[in-house]
């Protein structure tokens, strides 16, 4: 049997996460727990989970173009870092303008989105706002310590040495060529050892 369960609410702060369910809108957090759940490659990666918000041409460079509901490009979107605006548009010949904006994912503490178009004279925008809001002491001192490290490692390689055989067998099938048909497709086995020929 469970014991009594209370349920309180209260006019107190809103915080980050709880804003787009507080706020008429239609609005999306991104916190860092979000983005360190599944680390990104790019930041691209971070809109992973975000509906209605992609970077087109996510893994073709260090930069990322935003689309907020198929809107994108010609400052459609304002995308800002700690509120000041990083959009730098560029010119692609037949392919069109492509905003780009640079960021680390690893240097960043949240996104706030808006999608939609803004009411705000500084914005402007019709698709929505990307903010980023960069790591803070806080986000890496918790409450009670004083102190807090962050590191992030990785191993990679640029052999060109083939992979090592699979530790699982597989189904494959060959073609063999036998004397009553010009060839046949025989099942075979592919294993981790090498089999003798």
């Amino acid at each position: 049997m469970l014991d009594t369960i209370n349920i309180g609410g209260g006019a107190g702060p809103i915080g980050a996460a709880d804003k787009p369910y507080e706020t008429a809108g239609s609005l999306s957090h991104i916190s860092r727990e979000d983005i360190d759940r599944v680390p990104p490659v790019s930041t691209s990666d971070v809109f992973g989970t975000t509906p209605g918000v992609i970077s087109a041409g996510g893994h073709s460079g260090i930069s990322i173009n935003p689309n907020i509901r198929g809107l994108q490009g010609m400052g459609r979107v304002n995308t800002t870092v700690d509120g000041a605006r990083q959009t730098s548009s560029s010119y692609r010949g037949y392919s069109g303008n492509r905003d780009e904006v640079f960021v680390d994912p690893d240097m960043i503490g949240g996104v706030d989105i808006s999608k939609g178009p803004s009411e705000s004279v500084e914005t402007g925008t019709i698709a929505g706002t990307i903010n980023f809001r960069t790591l803070e002491a806080r986000d890496i001192v918790k409450d009670g310590d004083s102190h807090g490290v962050r590191f992030r490692t990785s191993l990679d390689t640029s052999t060109i040495a083939p992979r090592p055989p699979s530790m699982f067998p597989t189904l494959c099938r060959t073609r063999r060529r036998s004397p009553a048909s010009r060839s046949s497709t025989e099942p075979c086995i592919q294993a981790a050892l090498p089999w003798p020929r």
